[in-house]
């Protein structure tokens, strides 16, 4: 499993959410989002696996040549590209999202939309924290 499946659209689509976000987040964050995950509940956990992946696949795609150090400029050049290309299929994530991270997903989302609109995040810290729970719950769930 490609352990930051959501994170290629969130660095597919946010690559600056990924480097800019602090290591600082409490570890135990991590953990309760996986043991959470595992009363997932509500949601399609499948579905929701399904199409991280497919949205994991066009961010690798959309970002593939750019290199980590790419003027912010660039980054959000191909952040507002991958943005055109997947926001059709951010209502079915939110609507498909499991129970555990139901919360998540759209605060990662809207970071992704700021992202590419404005080249800011304004609740980076809560978008941070937000794609830590996600990549545990899709490294606990899917495959």
């Amino acid at each position: 499993m490609n352990p930051s499946r959501l994170t290629p659209l969130a660095i597919g689509a946010t690559v600056a959410l990924a480097l800019s976000a602090c290591g600082d987040d409490e570890p135990s964050v991590a953990a309760s989002a996986a043991t959470s995950a595992a009363e997932a509940g509500g949601g399609d956990v499948a579905r929701y696996c399904d199409l991280t992946a497919e949205l994991d696949d066009k961010g690798e795609a959309v970002f593939a040549d750019l290199p980590q150090d790419a003027p912010a400029d660039e980054v959000q050049r191909a952040e507002q590209q991958l943005l055109a290309e997947v926001s059709p299929s951010f209502d079915e994530l939110i609507e498909v999202a499991p129970d555990a991270i139901a919360d998540d997903v759209p605060i990662l989302l809207d970071g992704i939309r700021a992202r590419a609109t404005t080249g800011e995040d304004p609740n980076q810290e809560a978008s941070s924290a937000a794609e830590e729970r996600i990549l545990a719950f899709e490294e606990e769930n899917c495959p």
